[in-house]
């Protein structure tokens, strides 16, 4: 049995001493490396460069080093996933460049491997777990947890140490593509989720582990309503993040902060990141956000690379264009050199603390199996509590009279209904027009799983309509989008068009139409693509794309029952269809074992237990809004922590009292029905004046046998009871109401208590998250 308690069995893992592994022996390790390097290789430092650049062949070209990278380089960015090495060929390159720099360079600096996160290590054949909104779906820190370790793994294996995650904005805008790279809505949740993401990526000791990378700082993802709101809300995850994790590096964001691009922001990386939240790490740049300096400012690359350069942003990704010119810049005198040193220090420092200064930190070739079994099983567990079971009349889970089953629609058997952005398969694709390999990982789609468990029944597929229209992309991108990521879209999606329809017949809407009217039940796989979601794909319109919307109108006409199955990276606007199905599942891009998971979530193989981790709206908004929004809450088709299981649980006999530091809540929850399931308990609070909406304040992921009862018992840290005005950080006082439930309309039980805590206003706060109660 298992007791996940939010913020509780986990908050003992809060408890590891993180202490930073700069101390004196790093420091003065960095003095020595630091002492060896010219000013050109101080700037090279500070540079990165992406690895096609240094490939003839597919192996590294020596020429090309010499010509590019004469003195090293700061950083390789997206190494694995720009092209299609082998994961040999892939472990061939990073040896023979590190190893060149190691004896061809002068200051012998190694270099450091970067890559992205979200879903697994984004290499050719390495394991894809869910996207990350999905994994967030799951509430389940200790998951969370161990899908990072493998993905640590991973990288490691290969030679990668810095990883470009986790997410942790808030995202409250589902038109965004890039809010399923995010943890969700709420600052609880996502606090929570990213530290257990940051842990697993760096494992007990940096030096066997992989470097987070926070991103992207600050509200990317959303426009805070106010001041008050960033600092209660925006700023807590990445609080906790610096507070209990160690956060080595933080990216910069695209967007501007008060008028000025985030990379040369200096109140935002220096004033807010470092002074205020105490950040010592490695700021890096996002690709190409420097260069966005000079358009929005008016300025040159040396202005924008010296602006960014103080502003606190310490390296320009992906490639250096604005920063090779403060080599020239410091000669002439236009920024000291100890500007320079002090960012090239950071960097240092950030390898020093993952071993790389502290011998030869060249690897051995290996042939690495980069989606191993027990990685496989995470991925399989991964998706299988992702999916969120919204709505359910009784038709699931599949019952042993429904021997026709007709699974219709263009996700049904495709393979890139299972693949969110930032994965190998949608990277290469999306850019680089790399095809689909479904052997690397093993991709099984929803059609190839549900026909090989479904013994006995007959299962029949037909895709039946298309995915999109002729313009399925706003060409106008939200708050906050790239709008450069748009440019060419025309083109790029021509050929997405060709990628995503390899192979596959002409849809027959009449075929599948004439299979569901045959079929006991219907399964309609609908939803999005990778051309339809992820960055620089913003749409206005979240209703099923295409023709879908339409075709699931007939199906519903059939009267056969129908569920509906979304796989997509953003809630969708299904409030005219949900009502008359019989089901509906959110499956998001739940990775490699996303079919297998599925299709054993309709038989009832496994139990779903995921919650919503966004509203899921039932009119969109055009702007930010979240379930603390009465009147977006109140009209949810969907609301924020609502996810339904095969099993029924009740709430009992809350309890809520002053305590140490804090408030500790105890209440029973039990399972009464006569399935083994999990259920996630979430406590929320409010001023009982209704002055405040209520907010996330802890929350616990517990399995419970058949008629099993348990007294679960949280303890709310006083932080948590705060609020933030122009005096500083000051304590709730007044008649609090805390909330127990399913959901965040689900009060199933509620207490009322008066706060008398007085203290004086802190400058800043403490960020602690709730913990288990012995």
């Amino acid at each position: 049995m298992r007791y996940i308690a939010t913020l509780a069995v986990f908050g003992a893992l809060l408890c590891i001493d993180c202490t930073t592994l700069a101390g004196p022996s790093n420091s003065a390790q960095v003095d020595a490396v630091l002492r060896r390097m010219s000013l050109e290789d101080k700037v090279a430092e500070l540079q990165g460069i992406r690895p096609n650049a240094l490939l003839v062949d597919r192996k590294l070209s020596q020429e090309a080093c010499r010509r590019l990278i004469p003195h090293g380089i700061g950083q390789v960015c997206q190494f694995a996933c720009s092209h299609d090495l082998t994961p040999l060929e892939l472990s061939q390159f990073v040896h023979d460049l590190q190893n060149w720099i190691m004896q061809a360079t002068p200051a012998r600096v190694p270099t450091l491997f970067h890559e992205e996160a979200l879903s697994g290590f984004p290499a050719r054949g390495a394991t894809i777990f869910p996207q990350a909104i999905g994994l967030a779906c799951t509430w389940d820190p200790v998951l969370m947890e161990m899908k990072s370790r493998a993905t640590a793994e991973s990288f490691c294996i290969i030679g990668a140490r810095l990883a470009l995650a986790p997410y942790i904005d808030l995202c409250r805008n589902p038109r965004w593509g890039r809010i399923e790279e995010s943890l969700g809505e709420d600052p609880t949740l996502t606090a929570t989720l990213g530290l257990a993401f940051i842990r697993g990526l760096t494992g007990p000791d940096l030096r066997g582990g992989v470097a987070a990378t926070g991103k992207h700082f600050l509200a990317y993802g959303a426009e805070p309503a106010s001041e008050k709101s960033l600092r209660e809300e925006y700023l807590f995850p990445w609080e906790v993040a610096l507070q209990q994790a160690n956060l080595n590096c933080v990216m910069s964001a695209y967007h501007t902060y008060h008028g000025v691009p985030c990379a040369g922001s200096e109140e935002l990386l220096t004033d807010i990141l470092r002074r205020q939240l105490g950040f010592s790490g490695l700021v890096i740049s996002d690709y190409g956000a420097v260069q966005k300096l000079r358009g929005k400012l008016h300025i040159g690359e040396e202005e924008a690379a010296i602006q960014a350069l103080k502003a606190g942003n310490d390296v320009e990704l992906s490639e250096g264009v604005c920063f090779p010119l403060l080599f020239t810049a410091v000669q002439q005198g236009r920024i000291p050199e100890s500007v320079v040193d002090a960012a090239v220090r950071r960097s240092l420092l950030l390898k020093a603390e993952l071993g790389l200064l502290d011998g030869d930190p060249v690897l051995p070739v290996k042939d690495p199996d980069l989606d191993p079994p027990e990685h496989r099983a995470i991925a399989y567990r991964a998706a299988c509590e992702s999916l969120v079971l919204l709505r359910n009349t009784g038709v699931l889970p599949l019952g042993p009279d429904v021997r026709r089953i007709a699974l219709v629609g263009p996700n049904a058997d495709n393979m890139q209904a299972l693949c969110g952005d930032y994965c190998y398969p949608s990277m290469t694709a999306w850019f680089w027009g790399v095809p689909l390999r479904p052997e690397e990982p093993h991709l099984s789609t929803l059609a190839a799983a549900l026909q090989a468990a479904a013994v006995g029944r007959l299962v029949t597929v037909d895709r039946g309509c298309e995915w999109q229209n002729a313009v399925p992309v706003s060409k106008v991108p939200v708050v906050n989008g790239d709008p450069a990521l748009t440019n060419g879209m025309e083109a790029r999606r021509r050929r997405m068009d060709q990628l995503i329809h390899n192979g596959m017949s002409p849809a027959d809407q009449n075929r599948a139409l004439a299979l569901a009217r045959e079929a006991d039940v219907v399964i309609a796989a609908m939803g999005e693509n990778m051309m339809l979601s992820g960055e620089g794909r913003d749409r206005i319109d979240t209703r099923l794309p295409g023709q879908q919307e339409a075709f699931v109108e007939h199906l519903i006409a059939t009267g056969k029952p129908v569920v509906l199955l979304l796989f997509a990276g953003r809630p969708l606007d299904i409030a005219r269809l949900a009502p008359r199905c019989a089901a509906v599942v959110q499956a998001w891009f739940p990775g490699e074992a996303g079919g297998a998971a599925v299709a054993d979530v309709l038989l009832g193989r496994a139990n779903p237990s995921g919650k919503l981790c966004v509203t899921y709206p039932a009119h969109p908004r055009s702007r930010e809004a979240s379930y603390k929004d009465k009147d977006y809450a109140s009209d949810a088709l969907y609301a924020f922590g609502m996810g339904l299981s095969y099993s029924r649980f009740e709430y009992a006999k809350l309890e809520v009292a002053e305590a140490t530091a804090g408030l500790a809540v105890h209440f029973e929850l039990a399972n009464t029905s006569s399935r083994a399931g999990d259920e996630v308990a979430e406590i929320y609070g409010a001023p009982a004046n209704g002055s405040q909406p209520q907010e996330l304040l802890g929350f616990c992921r517990v399995t419970l046998q058949p008629g099993e009862r348990r007294v679960i018992g949280l303890r709310l840290p006083a932080s948590r009871l705060t609020r933030w005005s122009e005096r500083g950080w000051q304590p709730v006082q007044g008649v609090y109401r805390i909330s127990v439930g399913g959901s965040s309309v689900d009060a199933t039980l509620s207490a009322a208590m008066t706060l008398t805590r007085t203290a004086i206003p802190a400058a800043r706060r403490t960020a602690e998250l709730a913990s288990e109660i012995p």
